[in-house]
């Protein structure tokens, strides 16, 4: 209702009404009882689901593939359809000889991945971070060679103000999950930092050092990357201790 206006009413035969103030909570309330319908353990995130469990032989496959028909038969009964052609399948072992056990969801056998982007971070089947810092520093790469396009050198206050507001989120988006531990990926978001000074100085790559660099950081107010996330990962840390 607006200003004491209704909409037309109309029929939902199934689902929840989209775009409606309501939507996303009735769409919760739509899907709350998936992890208490099946054995494996699930996660969920507005209409993102998975689901995993420990494979330890070949009864433990079966579960999976049985709890995989749980969820079809589910979304039959309410009238729903699990996107098959998204839906992944990925691994996380040491064991270089991987089981190739095959699932199904809706008779679609379901691909195998080696990494998938959850909410945005890069997750691997060797849970290591590069691809996901690979990423990024191609994106904010992207945005910094805007930024020198359109800014430059021209001013440096500017310029930091935009750095900070369109290139550094992009570095420490959920950093206290991924902060890089391996020294090849912190030089790589460093390049980052580097690249900016010298474009906010106005100097090319020859004519500034890196210790001249970390001169202009107290005036951006910036800190080495990999000290950034690590403070924020210390202060979730600290609130989960607190809770």
């Amino acid at each position: 209702m607006v200003r004491g206006s209704y909409s037309d009413w109309s029929p939902v035969t199934s689902g929840v009404p989209q775009g409606s103030v309501l939507g996303p909570v009735m769409f919760l309330i739509y899907v709350n009882e998936i992890p208490g319908i099946i054995t494996s353990t699930a996660k969920l995130f507005a209409d993102d689901t998975k689901i995993y469990r420990q494979i330890n032989n070949i009864d433990d496959s079966i579960a999976l593939q049985i709890d995989l028909t749980t969820l079809d038969l589910w979304a039959d009964r309410w009238q729903m359809k699990f996107n098959s052609t998204k839906c992944e399948v990925m691994r996380i072992t040491h064991n270089r000889d991987k089981k190739s056990t095959r699932y199904n969801i809706s008779s679609t056998v379901l691909r195998n991945v080696s990494n998938y982007k959850d909410l945005g971070v890069i997750m691997t089947s060797d849970l290591k971070w590069s691809k996901h810092v690979e990423q990024i520093v191609h994106k904010a790469n992207k945005v910094l060679g805007l930024l020198k396009r359109t800014v430059g050198g021209k001013n440096k206050d500017i310029f930091s103000n935009l750095y900070k507001t369109l290139v550094r989120p992009i570095l420490e988006y959920a950093c206290p999950v991924w902060s890089p531990h391996l020294i090849k990926d912190i030089d790589e978001i460093e390049k980052i930092q580097r690249r900016a000074s010298r474009i906010a100085l106005g100097q090319r790559r020859q004519e500034m050092a890196y210790t001249e660099s970390i001169v202009l950081e107290p005036q951006m107010e910036e800190q080495p990357e990999d000290e950034a996330g690590a403070g924020e990962a210390k202060s979730l840390e600290d609130a989960e201790s607190a809770d």
